[in-house]
């Protein structure tokens, strides 16, 4: 529609000149003309941004939709990797893979670089809250409340009793789960998250893969002998399959992001390579982390 509403109103008052005050009838005639016209460019206009508006949501569809396939590739690709080509793998250090025309970067972590909240003694657990800057008494209370609710032993924790529909005498079977024995939420495992799992069943500790924080709280000063294929502490070896893959992939023009988070345990079949073990949200940021120690510590002081 290329006549626009200030020609068509010029015309209109032109010809009511040339009909005279005498044509009312043919004057409200092309008044009606006018209202109609004015409503249907406005109706003409609205379509028009609907659609300019439903392209771009297709085209935000069709960008996710490519992340998500480069994050699959990329996912298949490390695996691989981890099952043929162990020695080249570097963790906790990032990875670019190229799934086509996307660039994906990747972190790859034994989950053997982590305490398995489930089979952790109370000193070891202990320890790290220590590590995590939280007060001996408060890093015992918690470490108490942890292995009472995993184990059952009684009735609910003291820690738990503002959880009134929580249900001790089971292991964690997420991370998230380690709210239910705080009565301050979810800083627990936030405050923890690098440096615990639920997956490994195993009380052994990846030391040359894990953080220092764990590292230092749980090893101290031990000599550590490593490899590219398993670390050694006080005569332990242990090789992981286990393992924490943090992939993020971004658009050509970066306006869209996805990150994932998933564990995998690695088969080195030819028929199933890997299999996801859980399929997480990515664990908070550092600094967020650093803050949910901080009120963990506060608490009750």
């Amino acid at each position: 529609m290329n006549v626009g509403i200030g020609e068509i109103l010029t015309k209109l008052d032109r010809s009511s000149v040339r009909l005279g005050t005498g044509s009312s009838s043919r004057g409200f005639a092309l008044l009606i003309v006018m209202v109609v016209l004015l409503a249907l460019s406005l109706i003409f206009g609205a379509m028009l941004q609907t659609t300019r508006q439903s392209t771009d949501e297709v085209r935000a569809r069709a960008v996710r939709l490519q992340l998500a396939a480069a994050l699959d590739g990329a996912l298949a690709s490390t695996a691989y990797q981890l099952s043929r080509e162990f020695q080249s793998v570097q963790f906790g250090r990032p990875m670019t893979i190229r799934v086509g025309n996307t660039v994906v970067t990747v972190i790859v972590r034994p989950e053997l670089s982590k305490l398995d909240i489930n089979y952790g003694s109370p000193e070891s657990i202990r320890k790290l809250l220590e590590a995590a800057g939280i007060s001996l008494k408060r890093s015992t209370e918690i470490a108490n409340g942890i292995i009472a609710w995993r184990n059952g032993e009684g009735a609910r924790s003291a820690l738990a009793s503002a959880q009134a529909d929580a249900t001790p005498a089971r292991p964690f079977e997420t991370l998230a789960d380690l709210a239910l024995v705080s009565s301050i939420g979810p800083d627990l495992p936030n405050c923890l998250d690098a440096d615990i799992t639920v997956y490994t069943r195993s009380g052994r500790i990846d030391a040359a893969t894990a953080s220092p924080r764990l590292r230092q709280a749980i090893y101290g000063h031990q000599p550590i002998v490593s490899s590219s294929y398993y670390s050694v502490v006080g005569g332990e070896a242990a090789r992981p399959d286990l393992y924490e893959i943090t992939e993020t992939a971004k658009s050509a023009d970066g306006s869209v992001v996805s990150r994932r988070q998933v564990v995998i345990r690695v088969a080195g079949g030819s028929d199933r390579p890997f299999m996801v073990v859980a399929d997480a949200s990515p664990r908070s940021a550092p600094e967020e982390a650093s803050r949910a120690c901080q009120r963990l510590a506060e608490h009750g002081q």
